[in-house]
């Protein structure tokens, strides 16, 4: 069992760091706290819901 969640945890961070990565690439992205660039994940949302409707 330890094992299999451990593969499901990596993959689903692996996962996740893809998808930040697109984010920032794509420019939704902003300097947060410490000079850190954070994804915005709201903007792009927003963004997507409003090219399909």
């Amino acid at each position: 069992m330890t094992g299999e969640l451990d593969n499901l945890a990596f993959r689903f961070f692996k996962l996740f760091a893809q998808y930040e990565h697109a984010l920032k690439a794509m420019k939704y992205a902003r300097t947060g706290a410490g000079g850190q660039v954070e994804p915005e994940w709201d903007r792009f949302s927003n963004g997507v819901s409003m090219c399909h409707y």
